[in-house]
C-alpha cells in the first residue's frame, strides 16, 4: 500500500467513517490517482504553471485541521448547526449523507485531492424562517465544507482563511433552497510561501440568492474557483471580488454563472491589481441553457499593472443556448494612465502619491459593494500596505 493510500486508510479510521463515506473518499483517492497533474497545455491551466507543486512531499497538509466559530449560539437552541465536519458525522449523519459531495462541479486532479484528503470542516444548516445576522469561521490545511440553507432562512457568513502549510486546499459545497439568501465573505491573506487552491460551489432553488464578496491577497500560487448553478426560476447572485498580486505571487481566478431555469439573474465584478513579477488569470463563463428563458447575466474583470514584468490574462465566455436572454461581458488590461499621472502630479502630489490616489480610485466602486465592513476595512489596508510596500 503506498504512502497515500495509507493516509486514507488512517483518516477513514481515525474519524471512524461510515461505510457510504468512506466508499466516497476511497472512490475519491482512485479518481486523484489515475488522473494527471495538470499541466499549461490543459485549457484551465494555460497560464498556471504547477511545476514547483510536489503533491508527493507535503504529507503533513493532510493533518487534522481545526476549526473555529463565532456566531450567537442562542440560535442553536431553535435549530441551527455550527460545528466543524467530524462532529456533523458523529451528530448529524444522515443530514450530511442527504447533501455530501452531490455538486455538480468537474472533476480535477485538485477536486478529487479534496475529496479524499480532507481531515475536517465547517458544517453550517440553517434550518426554515431563521435569520443568522454573522457567522464567521476560520480554518487551515484541506477541508470540506458544507453549507445548507432552508426554505426562507438567512446567513451572513464570513470566512477567514488561516494560516497554511505548504499546501492548502478547500472545497465548499452550498445548498440554498426557496427564498434563502447567503452573503458569502471570504478573505485569504495567506503566508507568501502558501499553494492554495479554493473551491466554492452553490445550488439554488427558487427565488433564492448568494452574494458573492472576496479579498484575495496571500499565498505564493492561488487558484480560486466560484460557480452558481441557477436551478430554480427567479434565482439570482453578484460577485464582487479584488486582488492584489506582488512579487512572484499568481492568481488564478474562476467564476462560473450556470443558469438552468428560467428568471434567473447574475451579476460580476472582478477587479485586481498586479505589481513585481506577479501575474494573474481571470476566466469568466456564463452558461445559458436552452430552458433558461429571460435570464439577465453580466461578467466584467478589470486588471491594471503596476509594473513592466507583471503580467494579466482575461478569458471572458459565453456558451449561450436560449433566445430570450441578455448576457454581455466586458474585461480590461491596462496600465495607469499617464494623463491621470500628470494631472495629479501638477496638482502637488508626489508620483507614489498620486498612484495611491489611482489604485484607490480603480477598486472604489468595488469597494462599495463589499457591503460587510470588516472586510472593507481589511481590504482597504491590505491594498494600502501594498502600495506603500512599492516605495
Amino acid at each position: 500500500m503506498s504512502l497515500k493510500a495509507e493516509i486514507i486508510e488512517d483518516i477513514i479510521k481515525r474519524n471512524k467513517e461510515p461505510e457510504w463515506l468512506a466508499k466516497l473518499r476511497r472512490g475519491s483517492f482512485e479518481t486523484f490517482e489515475s488522473l494527471p497533474m495538470p499541466t499549461m497545455k490543459d485549457e484551465e491551466y494555460k497560464y498556471t504553471d504547477l511545476k514547483e507543486i510536489d503533491l508527493s512531499k507535503i504529507e503533513a497538509a493532510w493533518k487534522p485541521s481545526e476549526v473555529k466559530f463565532e456566531f450567537d449560539k442562542e440560535n442553536e437552541t431553535n435549530g441551527l448547526i455550527v460545528t466543524d465536519m467530524r462532529a456533523a458525522l458523529e451528530k448529524h449523519g444522515r443530514l450530511v449523507e442527504k447533501y455530501f459531495m452531490k455538486a455538480d462541479t468537474k472533476q480535477d486532479k485538485f477536486v478529487s485531492l479534496q475529496q479524499a484528503f480532507w481531515t475536517n470542516g465547517v458544517f453550517v444548516y440553517v434550518p426554515e424562517g431563521m435569520a443568522v445576522e454573522r457567522l464567521a469561521c476560520e480554518f487551515s490545511g484541506i477541508c470540506r465544507n458544507l453549507i445548507i440553507l432552508e426554505e426562507n432562512s438567512r446567513l451572513n457568513y464570513f470566512e477567514n482563511r488561516g494560516n497554511g502549510n505548504i499546501f492548502s486546499a478547500d472545497f465548499t459545497e452550498i445548498y440554498l433552497h426557496d427564498n434563502s439568501k447567503l452573503d458569502f465573505v471570504f478573505y485569504q491573506n495567506l503566508p507568501e510561501t502558501v499553494f492554495d487552491f479554493s473551491a466554492k460551489a452553490a445550488a439554488l432553488q427558487n427565488d433564492a440568492s448568494v452574494d458573492w464578496i472576496f479579498g484575495l491577497f496571500g499565498g505564493k500560487l492561488n487558484k480560486l474557483k466560484i460557480e452558481t448553478f441557477f436551478r430554480g426560476k427567479g434565482s439570482s447572485s453578484t460577485t464582487n471580488g479584488v486582488f492584489f498580486g506582488h512579487k512572484s505571487q499568481h492568481f488564478a481566478i474562476d467564476t462560473n454563472a450556470y443558469h438552468i431555469a428560467e428568471h434567473t439573474a447574475n451579476n460580476i465584478l472582478v477587479k485586481g491589481v498586479m505589481a513585481g513579477e506577479s501575474s494573474s488569470v481571470y476566466r469568466g463563463l456564463i452558461k445559458i441553457e436552452k430552458q433558461a428563458q429571460q435570464t439577465d447575466s453580466y461578467l466584467a474583470d478589470h486588471t491594471l499593472l503596476l509594473s513592466e514584468k507583471a503580467l494579466a490574462n482575461s478569458i471572458p465566455s459565453l456558451k449561450i443556448d436560449a433566445n430570450d436572454v441578455r448576457a454581455t461581458h466586458g474585461a480590461t488590461v491596462s496600465k495607469i494612465d499617464d494623463e491621470q499621472l500628470f494631472y495629479l502630479m501638477s496638482r502637488g502630489l508626489g508620483r507614489k502619491e498620486a498612484e495611491m490616489l489611482i489604485v484607490k480610485g480603480f477598486f472604489e466602486n468595488v469597494l462599495e459593494r463589499l457591503g460587510d465592513k470588516e472586510i472593507k476595512a481589511m481590504v482597504a489596508k491590505v491594498i494600502e500596505e501594498r502600495m506603500l510596500e512599492r516605495e
